[in-house]
């Protein structure tokens, strides 16, 4: 039989420090934001503008995550892959060694950053030039949105509504050649946090959608 060309990959123990770098980055900006006490923030929530609330009660859950996250009174959890520390498995992170044709962004629903069942974290490590953007960190929500603006052309949202392309169309121009430099958007989270991301999105860039080659192996628990 013939033998099939893979993507090289390697092992490193280092493949999720920018998790790392992101639970830092998070952590510091809820804390700059938000005062320590309760009853102060519920101040802070009752004086700020209706429409600035919901994004003030997010960024408090963020805080509320991180904090319990770093607490002394939990089992101690990996920083990089968020699971406890006796069951991190960031040595085993295989990241790809070939320099990726285009850019990966994970926009991460607000509820699952730090879940130790989250599975968008391993784009993270694994495709080198990726980033993360958490929802309801303005800064992040700003930073993607300049990333759109400055590249409206380049840039597919997976989300596979009813007018998204084929990955095929999207990687190829009209002459059927590969295209490079674009950039994915890659929505992380349940149906209904991806359903509301996306409407958060802008609705002028193209959506595109995968084309299994197979079903899916993974059932839902009872």
């Amino acid at each position: 039989p013939g033998s099939r060309t893979h993507t090289p990959l390697t092992t490193r123990s280092h493949a999720m420090n920018r998790l790392s770098q992101a639970f830092s980055r998070v952590y510091s900006l809820v804390t700059a934001h938000l005062p320590e006490e309760v009853s102060s923030f519920d101040n802070l929530v009752k004086s700020a503008p209706i429409e600035q609330r919901p994004a003030i009660n997010a960024m408090y859950a963020l805080k509320m995550r991180c904090a319990e996250f770093v607490s002394k009174q939990k089992p101690k959890k990996c920083p990089s892959c968020w699971l406890r520390v006796d069951a991190c498995f960031c040595h085993k992170i295989r990241t790809c060694d070939e320099p990726a044709k285009h850019t990966v962004h994970v926009l991460m629903h607000t509820k699952e950053f730090l879940r130790t069942s989250n599975s968008g974290k391993l784009l993270i490590g694994s495709i080198p030039g990726s980033q993360l953007y958490v929802f309801g960190l303005k800064e992040d929500e700003d930073a993607l949105l300049q990333m759109i603006h400055q590249n409206p052309h380049s840039t597919y949202i997976l989300y596979p509504d009813a007018s998204a392309l084929s990955v095929d169309a999207a990687v190829h121009d009209a002459e059927g050649l590969p295209r490079s430099n674009l950039n994915l958007i890659v929505i992380d989270g349940t149906w209904t946090q991806a359903k509301s991301l996306n409407k958060w999105l802008p609705q002028e860039i193209p959506r595109i959608k995968l084309k299994p080659e197979m079903g899916s192996q993974f059932h839902l628990r009872e």
